[in-house]
């Protein structure tokens, strides 16, 4: 929680950053330069719900490929951030690596610059960020409840992708993204289909949306992201 209701979001996530360095990370991962960790972190951020690729960010942080795998597996421990895992299935040869994302959104804008709603949809990363928050949502929605979580993604290497799945008693539910910058709708609901035609049990699928695309007529439910 914010310590005044004047303080900015800003001016509360700098500090939040100064405070989990000093008190969580110098400490566990004695990581002495700070402005090194960071630099990881905004790699991080510009990577949101990308498969994950170490070697590549450990390039951009000017980091070891190991000390990049470390410092990612301890900001999953403390839960910065989250994992999005890819299904692995015996009938086609899938994508392994998993897909990240931050836990707080909020965390997320202020490393990519967006302190308005203005810089948010203008920012490069603006799909990404969104589909971060869907999965962070839905991941947190069932740990709330004391369950592990079922969200995973596809893509195998015929390059079908589906965005996130999520695993039910009654089969996968398939979970895309409907917004004025997302992947044409007809390609990723045709996409879609890949998990039936392997003879998976598959419900129907769901598109999320943000609202900055209006819909006449769909033949898939359409759920607000507020909604989560």
């Amino acid at each position: 929680p914010r310590p005044t209701k004047q303080m900015t979001t800003h001016a509360f996530y700098e500090s939040w950053l100064a405070s989990f360095f000093d008190q969580v990370v110098r400490g566990t991962l004695r990581v002495a330069k700070e402005l090194q960790f960071f630099r990881y972190l905004k790699a991080l951020a510009e990577a949101n719900m990308t498969e994950l690729n170490h070697y590549k960010l450990s390039e951009i942080a000017g980091i070891s490929y190991g000390t990049a795998i470390y410092w990612t597996e301890f900001l999953v421990a403390v839960g910065v951030l989250i994992e999005i895992p890819s299904l692995q299935l015996p009938t086609r040869r899938q994508v392994k690596r998993p897909k990240i994302c931050f836990a707080d959104s909020g965390l997320l804008c202020h490393l990519l610059d967006c302190r308005t709603t203005e810089d948010l949809l203008a920012s490069p990363f603006y799909e990404k960020i969104f589909e971060g928050f869907v999965a962070s949502e839905l991941v947190k929605g069932y740990a709330a409840w004391g369950e592990e979580s079922p969200v995973t993604y596809y893509r195998d290497t015929s390059k079908k992708h589906i965005d996130l799945l999520v695993h039910t008693k009654r089969g996968y539910v398939p979970v895309g993204f409907y917004t004025s910058q997302a992947r044409d709708p007809k390609l990723v609901l045709r996409e879609m289909k890949v998990l039936g035609r392997m003879g998976e049990r598959v419900e129907e699928p769901v598109l999320i949306t943000d609202g900055t695309l209006i819909a006449e007529k769909t033949d898939v439910a359409l759920i607000s992201a507020t909604a989560l």
